[in-house]
């Protein structure tokens, strides 16, 4: 009897009237994230339009990253500056969040500041020499100097995870583009010969 059950369970659909079009799943389901977008834009208690906060929010299920209005400022973006300064800033806070979402982890925003840090320097290093390559006037840093000025100078922060200082530090001591910019020796703090690397 057992099994006679089990097997009238199986033939059961839990929807027979619907119909089941395949084809049509991906264009219902981009509809579905456009229309959840357009109520997100509306709410105005999300963290869209947070005006005390400034960390975007990653949405892992739908893999969106919310940027809150105030992160569209400096430090964070030059929307009419100098492009290393907001990838080092808005592209570093931005990637960083969207990189937490890998690990469960405590120590996640650590993992994604190493992370979101080099995606948003090979970010800035795409782009076109003219862009990419722009300098403040009067002031003798590089591109690349000004990146990671700004990855450092954005993020001041009190967060439990880990101190402003190691946020800013970790993840450019094991990266070689930041030795390579500020002219690090060898076996040095911000040059050491082991480097984490994620991928």
């Amino acid at each position: 009897m057992p099994a006679v059950r089990v097997h009238e369970l199986r033939a059961r659909e839990p929807y027979p009237d619907a119909p089941l079009d395949l084809n049509q799943l991906f264009p219902t389901w981009i509809k579905a994230l456009g229309l959840s977008a357009q109520y997100l834009w509306k709410d105005t208690t999300t963290p869209l339009y947070d005006d005390t906060g400034f960390f975007p929010v990653y949405t892992g299920s739908i893999n969106d990253i919310t940027v809150p209005a105030a992160s569209m400022l400096r430090p964070f973006m030059y929307p009419h500056g100098i492009d290393a300064l907001s990838y080092g800033g808005l592209g570093t806070l931005s990637l960083s969040g969207q990189e937490e979402g890998l690990s469960e982890e405590e120590d996640r925003e650590n993992l994604g500041d190493l992370v979101g840090t080099k995606m948003a320097y090979d970010a800035l290093d795409s782009l076109e020499r003219g862009y990419r390559d722009k300098t403040l006037a009067g002031l003798d840093m590089s591109a690349r100097q000004l990146f990671f000025f700004n990855h450092c100078a954005q993020s001041c922060t009190e967060d439990d995870y880990a101190p402003f200082r190691s946020r800013c530090i970790v993840p450019l001591m094991n990266m070689p583009e930041f030795s390579s910019a500020f002219g690090c020796a060898a076996k040095t703090p911000m040059n050491p010969r082991h480097k984490c690397t994620f991928w």
